[in-house]
């Protein structure tokens, strides 16, 4: 019980100024399915062991870090369970890689985990919903670090993972989320899914038109560094109305079970004048040594 308890004290954690000699860095994963592929595979367990020592890992140039650096936080971009049951959640009598709950009880107690729901994680009415909401104090919500703000959207409120959207309850929210802040801070969005921008894209794997109409207008002018999503085990680099929409990180189950997906996790360092995104493979125990992405920004 001792492993869990730290995960609900998190919040009340702060961070310090974002500066260019100290950034704010944290790690992204996604899609780990727990309770798909579980078996004996300890292959969740291992990703959360490199994690708590990425910072011991020779860097990629550019990199800025502190010898042995601790990550500010973990995010999960969703999908965190392949069937959204209470026990994928957290199963006291099972091994410790299979729920999610006694898996990230084994991360460093400095590096605070948050997460997204994904589809997965909301099918029928008996879900890991409300564990989630009780967790982060909402199936949306935001929080602050190092004068980022960080937006987590909930495009399944409705029960209906195949058709994705915000409702009006979480657009007021975010509205109001929206007005509390400067014109000028950062701000990284995070969900499960893309917006729509794009009808290649089936509608289980964006929100609606109206939802991203709606969202595009409340975000309109604020100094949005990227939106990161999961659900496709594979990462990519798009646009969205001059937004760069990022999925930083692949999948984190038993290989095997995901042949053609990238086995990485995303690497995110944000200073006061750049947001990079590198990537570290987690079967190599390595980074790429070019930047999946990289911008400069400015904080007025």
């Amino acid at each position: 019980m001792k492993k869990i308890a730290f995960l609900f004290l998190f919040l009340a954690a702060s961070c310090t100024v974002l500066s260019g000699n100290i950034p704010l860095t944290f790690v992204v994963w996604s899609d780990s399915h727990f309770g798909a592929y579980d078996y004996a595979d300890t292959t969740r367990l291992k990703i959360i062991d490199q994690i708590n020592a990425i910072g011991q890992i020779t860097p990629p140039e550019g990199f800025i870090a502190e010898k042995d650096f601790i990550p500010d936080f973990l995010i999960h971009c969703g999908d965190i369970t392949e069937r959204g049951t209470d026990v994928q959640w957290n199963d006291p009598n099972s091994g410790d890689q299979q729920s999610y709950l006694r898996t990230i009880s084994h991360l460093r107690p400095e590096i605070k985990p948050y997460a997204a729901l994904g589809n997965h994680d909301s099918r029928k009415s008996s879900n890991i919903r409300d564990l989630f909401a009780a967790m982060y104090k909402g199936t949306y919500y935001s929080f602050d670090c190092k004068d980022v703000h960080f937006v987590i959207l909930d495009p399944y409120s409705k029960i209906n993972p195949a058709a994705p959207s915000l409702d009006d309850t979480q657009l007021a929210w975010l509205e109001d989320d929206f007005k509390k802040l400067m014109p000028y801070t950062p701000v990284v969005i995070v969900m499960h899914i893309l917006p729509y921008f794009d009808k290649a894209f089936d509608r289980t794997s964006r929100l609606d038109q109206q939802s991203s109409e709606a969202l595009a207008k409340i975000i309109s002018g604020r100094n949005i560094l990227a939106f990161l999503h999961g659900h496709w085990h594979t990462q990519s680099v798009k646009e969205w109305n001059g937004i760069p929409v990022i999925a930083p990180a692949g999948f984190a189950y038993y290989r095997k079970g995901c042949k053609n997906c990238h086995p990485v996790l995303g690497v995110i360092q944000i200073t006061d004048t750049a947001f990079t995104i590198y990537t570290y493979n987690w079967e190599n125990r390595s980074y790429n040594n070019t930047p999946l992405y990289q911008k400069n920004f400015s904080i007025k």
